[in-house]
């Protein structure tokens, strides 16, 4: 269907008897015209558009999606049900449009004649599909099934072709995504067609980037890494031949992928690593050294102590890590490593703790992650909140925080002693 105004409009139409099914016995000579499935295209959407399109339906549901191959959109299909009677008109201004050659395909040959300029498609009981474009919550999709093949062992992965069949979009979105998401190419295949997809497991994650640091911090040529750069070839050279340290050996396209993630930028042959993505990795390995929460300024100084790199530009902040870790002014005594961990002799105002508590290691549905949040903490101010939430807005239809949070939070009554006046939101 098309809103563009027709050359036939205000002319008088010539429909052939047989098609009014309400005539009775009068349109029994003549065999209906078969039933037409209407679709109203968006106006980004020609019947051009549609050549390599095709129609999904969804397992376990009567939903149905369009996806267009040529534009990279996919389109939910919603029924909407009107009054009108549809007619079809021969379009005489475009005759090898798709949409007309298809159009008479379903029209019995024997009312194929000039004078048939319009059959009437349907007369009561009339709908149509309204196409609403997709925007979001793809990526979302994507890392879930990305997760399942996770790479701890040779592993084949998933395809694009795959991806496609389980989200329901069209291969440039899903492509896009996963080259916006850096997605891990297990054989670092330069063929899209060719390539599989997986995620990193933690623990060979971890090895690799063990290796990383230590090549960083040891090797003349990574001496500026943000600065002016490494020789790309030359790092993982030296990568190679230092991997003796991992449990297995490392496999080069997962280091050329542990690389890409932390590359900020390439000047002609050099490339810049990002110093926060490093010190983010380092982050994680210095959590991972006990069970219990840090003193702040113990964490500081042991991070600082592991970043490779000298000088002010490899002195990592705090506030890269929000949402790695809560910041308290006590320890609970489940966390606590020892009785003497807080230390007596000193006040507990005196003390900022941080508790290891990863996002990414949280659900990554809307329900889920809330669910987490307020599980571990009853009560949140909207500051430490945020870190942890605005993924999922970037993932979502919504533009800010605060509109997410009026699904699944409300803000909580002052106490009548709150001397901060500070809002906290609690789970609704």
């Amino acid at each position: 269907m098309s809103k563009r105004k027709h050359h036939l409009v205000n002319k008088t139409l010539k429909i052939p008897k047989s098609d009014f099914p309400s005539l009775g016995k009068s349109a029994s000579t003549s065999s209906p015209p078969p039933p037409l499935l209407l679709v109203q295209l968006p106006t980004n959407l020609t019947t051009k558009d549609l050549i390599r399109s095709h129609f999904i339906l969804q397992h376990d549901s009567d939903k149905c999606r369009l996806v267009s191959q040529e534009k990279g959109l996919t389109f939910d299909l919603v029924k909407v049900e009107t009054s009108n009677s549809y007619v079809l008109i021969k379009d005489d201004g475009d005759t090898n449009d798709a949409s007309s050659s298809s159009s008479s395909e379903n029209v019995p040959s024997d009312t194929k004649q000039e004078d048939k300029e319009a059959r009437l498609v349907r007369e009561k009981n009339t709908f149509f599909l309204e196409c609403i474009q997709i925007k979001a919550g793809l990526q979302s999709k994507i890392e879930m099934i990305l997760k399942t093949k996770s790479y701890v062992y040779p592993t084949k992965g998933i395809s694009v072709d795959g991806i496609c069949q389980q989200v329901m979009h069209s291969k440039k979105e899903v492509q896009a995504a996963l080259n916006d998401m850096k997605a891990f190419n297990i054989f670092s295949s330069t063929d899209p067609s060719a390539a599989m997809y997986g995620t990193l497991s933690e623990e060979m994650e971890r090895e690799v980037w063990y290796v990383i640091r230590r090549v960083l911090s040891e090797w003349d040529g990574g001496n500026d890494y943000a600065g002016k750069g490494v020789l790309k070839e030359d790092m993982i050279t030296q990568i190679m031949d230092r991997n003796d340290g991992c449990e297995d050996d490392i496999n080069e396209g997962v280091l050329r992928h542990c690389l890409e993630k932390c590359t900020l930028e390439v000047a002609g042959e050099y490339t810049k690593l990002n110093v926060d993505h490093i010190a983010r990795i380092v982050a994680h390995h210095v959590f991972n050294m006990k069970r219990a929460p840090w003193e702040e300024k113990k964490f500081i100084q042991q991070w600082h102590n592991l970043m490779p790199g000298v000088g002010a530009a490899y002195e990592p902040k705090l506030d890269i890590i929000r949402d790695l870790a809560l910041t308290a002014k006590e320890v609970s005594p489940m966390d606590q490593e020892a009785p003497t961990s807080i230390g007596l002799e000193a006040k507990v105002d005196d003390l900022v703790y941080l508790k290891y508590f990863p996002r990414e290691n949280l659900p990554i549905t809307q329900d889920g992650r809330f669910k987490a949040l307020f599980k571990e903490r009853r009560k949140w101010k909207l500051d430490h909140l945020i870190p942890y939430v605005e993924d999922l807005v970037k993932k979502s239809s919504f533009k800010t925080v605060q509109e997410l949070l009026v699904l699944y939070a409300k803000v909580a009554p002052r106490e009548e002693d709150d001397e901060d006046q500070v809002d906290y939101y609690v789970a609704k």
